[in-house]
């Protein structure tokens, strides 16, 4: 359970005054109540799912002064997610980006201006330049905003130090040499703006950037898979906003949601996750980190497909029955509170006794049928009807015939052959099961094979 928003805001406010006291600044109680309102306002979002005060609250826990300053304002502005900069972070950073049909520049300013040089140079960019979500851009916002807010007490060497952080958050670069890039910037800027730092205080520095950077992504090493899955359920939201804003999203719009993930992780390198710096953490620790990533995501990818083919069906049964519908039309109301059936109460389990596979990894089984390790407020933990392909078809199987359900997300199969090219028995089960909860739809259901014999011929 998360912190309620009192709690957070409490939570935050003790956090900058153990930071910046720390530093041996006395913030005054109108400074601490502002900081945390900025912190709470900029991530209470509808869609900040993940990336909320909770995850902020939880990484500053963990470091030092610097570090946790760092880590509640490193994820303050999330653009495309947010769908903007929220009018109450605004006002301290529109002098810096300009916004060109939603696409952000950064400003081309003559006057000297230490919290923007500084950050520029820490994260390489230069004014004029094009921001992109997927290089930096909401670090860079973020890193400006909480320079901008807290130079009213950091030193300019605390600041900078502060923006090395942020900068190492960028995630999924630990196969590139962005830890020595930051290294050599710190240097640089270290010796261009006449700040002093010794070189041990750069070393320290770095090893708080890279601490913080590997906290930020250290989901993808949970023992657990289930833990994994979790907060991968929590990111689908803040790219998908029609999950968590309505409960009557279409099957094709929950497809979505899941192949945009299905992919992001296929193509995600487990050795790209973790950094290090002067060997911190150690060659150990950072293989066993990496290690546990590669096998969440090998297990995440076939969840995810498992449950896409699952989905596929659904699609497809919607599309040759009449078009795209709310997944509740097909599946029934996922909350318990609901009383109308589920879809799932009438699959043939009988069909599963005779017939079952035996192919299956028994963690993506218990994954199916017990859940991720809780329930979303979009969707639930379990996974009835994968779990129930899975237990008739086994995995290699629907892996196999995950490549057909690509093929129909891509417009490269249409639903009837999608739909023809799979086990006949199991493609009546479902359908009979939906036509009990989709009442309009019941007679199509029904006459599914009918519907798909008719246009037989033109698939051969």
């Amino acid at each position: 359970m998360g912190n309620t928003p009192i709690e957070a805001l409490i939570k935050v406010m003790e956090k900058f005054k153990w930071s910046v006291s720390s530093l041996n600044y006395m913030p005054t109680s109108h400074q601490l109540e502002r900081w945390a309102m900025i912190i709470l306002e900029g991530m209470s979002g509808p869609t900040r799912l993940y990336h909320s005060h909770d995850h902020v609250i939880d990484l500053a826990e963990e470091m030092d002064p610097i570090g946790a300053i760092a880590a509640l304002f490193h994820d303050i502005v999330y653009y495309q997610v947010d769908g903007g900069i929220p009018p109450f972070l605004h006002s301290f950073i529109y002098p810096y980006f300009n916004s060109v049909n939603g696409i952000l520049f950064t400003k081309e300013i003559e006057e000297p201006d230490f919290v923007y040089d500084v950050t520029l140079e820490i994260f390489g960019f230069s004014q004029g330049q094009q921001l992109l979500a997927a290089k930096g851009q909401n670090e860079f916002l973020s890193a400006l905003l909480a320079l901008k807010v807290m130079s009213e007490v950091l030193s300019k060497k605390e600041l900078l130090m502060v923006c090395a952080c942020i900068e190492a958050t960028i995630p999924f670069r630990a196969k590139t040499n962005a830890i020595e890039l930051l290294e050599k910037r710190l240097n640089y800027v270290n010796f261009k703006h006449s700040l002093g730092i010794e070189t041990n205080e750069i070393d320290k520095g770095i090893q708080r950037a890279v601490k913080l950077a590997n906290k930020d992504v250290d989901s993808f090493s949970h023992e657990e898979v289930a833990s994994f899955l979790e907060e991968t359920w929590m990111l689908l939201p803040e790219t998908n906003a029609r999950l968590i804003t309505s409960s009557m999203y279409t099957i094709r719009e929950y497809r979505n949601a899941l192949f945009k993930m299905e992919r992001f992780l296929s193509n995600l390198k487990a050795d790209s996750i973790y950094c290090s710096y002067a060997g911190s953490p150690n060659e150990n620790a950072i293989k066993k980190l990496t290690d546990c990533a590669e096998k969440n995501l090998e297990l995440g990818c076939y969840y995810l497909q498992i449950k896409l083919y699952s989905v596929a069906i659904l699609e497809a049964l919607s599309d040759v029955t009449g078009g795209d519908v709310p997944l509740i039309f097909f599946m029934g109301d996922f909350r318990n509170e609901s009383t109308i059936p589920k879809m799932e109460s009438f699959l043939d389990k009988k069909k599963i006794s005779r017939s079952e596979a035996k192919d299956k990894n028994p963690i993506i089984s218990d994954l199916l049928t017990f859940g991720r390790a809780s329930d979303s407020v979009y969707d639930t933990k379990a996974s009835p009807l994968s779990a129930f392909l899975y237990d008739f078809m086994g995995e290699k199987n629907i892996i196999d015939h995950y490549q057909e359900a690509r093929s129909f997300f891509v417009g490269k199969l249409s639903a009837e052959n999608f739909l023809l090219n799979q086990d006949e028995e199991l493609i009546d089960m479902v359908a009979n099961a939906c036509a009990e909860v989709a009442y309009t739809r019941k007679t199509r259901l029904l006459s599914i094979r009918n519907i798909l014999d008719r246009i037989r011929p033109q698939s051969a």
